[in-house]
């Protein structure tokens, strides 16, 4: 909430029942800014224009009534009424001013730091936490090990170079007349997924003889085993 019409009715709006949620509450705390606050502060205050009625069933200070309700400033018939009022906006506050508020306020309502789950769940949750890390270690280890990377390279390179993708134009044409309304880039991806997934047993004996070669090589070797034998 902030010292405004405004302000203290959306507090008032959230904590009580409306129009179209009849029964509705709930125990709302409001840790807003209110009028009186923002003059002990000595906050400056602001000119604006009410161009309509206070909201109904707004609890206000009689300091915060004078600054809403404000001056009259035209009746004239068949125009609206204006009112010309204060307020005060949050960017009253210097970044400074306006975190330290909040803490305070936050401090005074009985708002406790983080909360930490009980013991058990501490434990299961760090039990989790370092299996994932000793995955993604191990994972690395294994792809720095086998040199996992030149090696996806090479055999990339090898099935690409004897594939056989001339037929592209072919294959979109195919699926965009039975598809429409497909995009051209989709129904290439999904053809070449397909010829990739048809490859797959090749692919599988080919990672495993270029693993084997690699363990044979001494991958899976201490630097000091390798320097010895070299």
């Amino acid at each position: 909430m902030m010292p405004t019409p405004d302000g203290y009715n959306i507090a008032r709006t959230l904590r009580e029942e409306t129009a179209r949620m009849p029964g509705y509450a709930v125990d709302v705390v409001d840790l807003g800014l209110r009028w009186e606050d923002a003059m002990a502060l000595g906050l400056e205050t602001e000119e604006f224009e009410r161009r309509r009625a206070l909201p109904d069933g707004l609890v206000l200070s009689p300091e915060a009534q004078r600054a809403f309700t404000g001056r009259l400033l035209s009746s004239d018939y068949g125009q609206r009424p204006r009112w010309l009022c204060h307020r005060v906006e949050l960017n009253a506050f210097s970044a400074p001013q306006l975190v330290a508020y909040i803490e305070q306020r936050l401090k005074d309502t009985g708002v406790r730091g983080k909360i930490i789950p009980p013991d058990t769940h501490l434990a299961d949750v760090a039990h989790r936490l370092y299996g994932s890390a000793v995955d993604g270690q191990i994972e690395g280890i294994v792809a720095e090990l086998l040199q996992v990377d030149r090696l996806t390279r090479r055999l990339r390179t090898h099935f690409t170079e004897a594939a056989d993708l001339s037929e592209a134009r072919p294959w979109i044409e195919e699926v965009l007349t039975a598809h429409p309304t497909h995009w051209w880039r989709d129904a290439l991806g999904n053809k070449v997924d397909d010829l990739v997934w048809d490859q797959r047993e090749e692919m599988t004996t080919a990672v495993r003889r270029a693993l084997l070669e690699a363990i044979q090589a001494g991958a899976l070797t201490e630097p000091e085993e390798r320097a010895a034998d070299a």
